[in-house]
C-alpha cells in the first residue's frame, strides 16, 4: 500500500464556481469527478481501478491568504483489493 498527497497553489480572478469546473474537466481523465458544496472532491473507479487494487483519489480547493490565491490539494491511496489478498493467501497455501 502506499499513498501520499500533492498540493499546489495558484492564481485566478475566476469565481469558485469556474475554477471547480475546470478542476472537474481536468481530472475526469482519472475517472467520475464528485464535487461536493465546499470545494471537496472526490474521484472514483476510472482509470487506475482494477481488479488487484483499490485506489482512492481525493482533495479539496480552498482560497489562499492572498487575493485571488488559491490552494489545490490532492491526496491518493492505492491498497490490496480482497481479490489481491485472496490470491496472495491461497498461493502462499500451495507451496
Amino acid at each position: 500500500m502506499f499513498k501520499g498527497e500533492e498540493f499546489v497553489r495558484f492564481n485566478s480572478d475566476l469565481p469558485r464556481e469556474r475554477i471547480l469546473q475546470v478542476i472537474e474537466d481536468s481530472f475526469i481523465r482519472l475517472g467520475k469527478v464528485t464535487v461536493f458544496d465546499r470545494g471537496q472532491f472526490e474521484i472514483s473507479g476510472g482509470k487506475f481501478k482494477s481488479f488487484a487494487t483499490d485506489v482512492k483519489i481525493d482533495g479539496r480547493v480552498s482560497k489562499g491568504r492572498e487575493k485571488g490565491e488559491w490552494e489545490l490539494a490532492v491526496s491518493y491511496e492505492v491498497a490490496p483489493s480482497a481479490v489481491c489478498w485472496v490470491i496472495a493467501v491461497v498461493a502462499s497455501c500451495s507451496c
